[in-house]
């Protein structure tokens, strides 16, 4: 007998002494570390790539039609791909329910932990956490999937303190519905403002003031009135300025000590892989004078996707040949706001930015602390940006993406052109960033070498025929210019570096 039925944007939990399921393709399952999300959940080895992965249960659809509605939830939630989404891998069927495998952050701490551990975080670390939640939140709900149940525990934070979140489309399996549910949009900004208006409690000064009061705008009773997900992440990144998240506590000052030879930084780790977009060649005329090209050390090699049945761009993993798993694969968010006193200037910058229409794309310029991390999602964000005005064949949509008027723009611009000419547009782009360099910043401009690799796409007719199919292109590096405008960062400019 399966479960009882989940009510609305609730996850059913199991007890906290039930055994390890048993889950077709999944070895070694025993108790995970607690800082995986929402629920009991199991921490095990997906075969098919030997990837640590967790697991978590929900219910098994009951009537045909709950079932066909759980499927095409687990197809779009097993193809759902951002940088800051936890990769789902797997929806599969088992004798006790929906067995979810998600892929595992190695060394996470859960926002829940870390603020157990501290009285509060900084404005500028609240930004870093905050934004780019909301901007996965944003893909998840462009794609008809919601949350339901964000609390603190789903935002995980690696050890560099990137986040991610993890339990989108839990809701939609546990009760599967014909179409996406209204509610659970606004119901996921709503908790996550409330996160955020907690996290930062009791800190004080202007930064405090700004990022208080684009929560509060998220915090109003009628849902309609709230900014999408989209919209918040732009709030945010207007704000104030983000900050490397401090996952533990500063050590003691040390004893003077004679100065030593600075040693030599390692390099950065490679990013997480963020959506792709097939990228027209040609540069750009630089936006000011570009500086001079050091010497670059050899990138970071890419790592292959897991292959799955619903998810033809998956996580990034080392993988070996698949093996497909035994069994029926089931490609199966008000307290008070504080109010800071602050200038009429500041409020009026953040409503501002708030009634802007998204492109989920520009950040304020990062600190020099992590910094490829940093610029790696904005960039990333960008390229999602650019994916979906692709995807939508919506010419202003590229205003979110690039500099209006260079040659990156005209270029994408002609682009767009040529496809709708001939009756078709682009099915999904995925792009990863397999590697990331920041050559020089500057107040209103970055320059940074990238290695990129385009994933594969359909040019699709009016019906959704498939016309054309384009294969994954093979990673490529280039120097990229970013600058900031009113609206945010946009790429002004692209060179292919041989």
């Amino acid at each position: 007998m399966p479960p009882p039925r989940a009510q609305t944007g609730q996850r059913p939990q199991t007890g906290p002494a039930d055994p390890p399921p048993s889950v077709p393709g999944v070895a070694a399952l025993g108790p995970s570390s607690g800082d995986a999300g929402v629920g009991q959940d199991w921490a095990g080895t997906w075969e098919s790539g030997d990837l640590p992965c967790t697991v978590r249960l929900t219910r098994v659809p009951a009537g045909p039609a709950d079932r066909e509605n759980a499927t095409d939830a687990a197809r779009r939630l097993t193809s759902l791909n951002h940088p800051h989404l936890v990769p789902v891998l797997a929806v599969l069927e088992t004798d006790r329910g929906l067995a979810v495998v998600s892929a595992a952050v190695p060394g996470a701490v859960s926002l829940r932990r870390l603020l157990a551990q501290r009285a509060q975080l900084e404005p500028g670390e609240a930004v870093t956490v905050g934004l780019p939640i909301a901007q996965a939140l944003a893909a998840a709900h462009a794609l008809g999937l919601g949350h339901g149940s964000l609390t603190a525990a789903d935002i995980l934070l690696e050890p560099n303190g990137r986040p991610h979140l993890i339990g989108v489309g839990i809701a939609e399996l546990a009760v599967p519905r014909p179409g996406p549910d209204p509610v659970t949009g606004p119901a996921d900004v709503y908790a996550l403002a409330g996160l955020l208006r907690d996290a930062i409690s009791g800190a004080a000064g202007p930064d405090a003031a700004a990022v208080a009061v684009v929560a509060a705008t998220a915090l109003v009773p009628e849902p309609a009135k709230r900014p999408t997900a989209a919209q918040l992440a732009d709030a945010l990144a207007h704000s104030t300025r983000p900050l490397p998240v401090q996952l533990a506590a500063a050590p003691p000052t040390p004893a003077p000590t004679p100065p030593a030879p600075p040693a030599t930084p390692a390099p950065p780790a490679a990013p997480v892989a963020p959506p792709a977009r097939p990228r027209p060649a040609g540069g750009a005329t630089a936006p000011g004078p570009r500086p001079p090209r050091p010497r670059q050390p050899a990138d970071s090699p890419a790592d292959a996707p897991v292959s799955l049945t619903w998810a033809p761009r998956g996580p990034t993993a080392r993988v070996r040949p698949s093996r497909r798993p035994s069994g029926r694969q089931l490609a199966v968010g008000a307290a008070t706001v504080a109010a800071a006193v602050i200038a009429v200037a500041v409020i009026a910058t953040i409503v501002a930015h708030l009634a802007r229409p998204s492109g989920g794309s520009g950040a304020a310029a990062p600190p020099s602390q992590s910094v490829e991390q940093a610029w790696t999602g904005i960039l990333a964000g960008l390229e999602t940006a650019r994916g979906r005005a692709f995807q939508q064949a919506d010419p202003a949509a590229l205003d979110n993406v690039d500099q209006n008027g260079s040659a990156v723009y005209n270029a994408d611009l002609a682009l767009m052109h040529d496809t709708t000419s001939r009756g078709a547009h682009v099915s999904q782009l995925t792009t990863r960033i397999l590697a990331l360099r920041v050559q020089q910043t500057s107040a209103d401009q970055v320059w940074l070498v990238v290695t990129e690799q385009t994933g594969a796409y359909d040019f699709l007719g009016a019906d959704g025929s498939v016309l054309a199919h384009q294969d994954a292109g093979a990673p490529a590096r280039s120097n990229v210019t970013l600058v900031r405008t009113n609206g945010g960062w946009r790429i002004a400019e692209r060179v292919p570096v041989s």
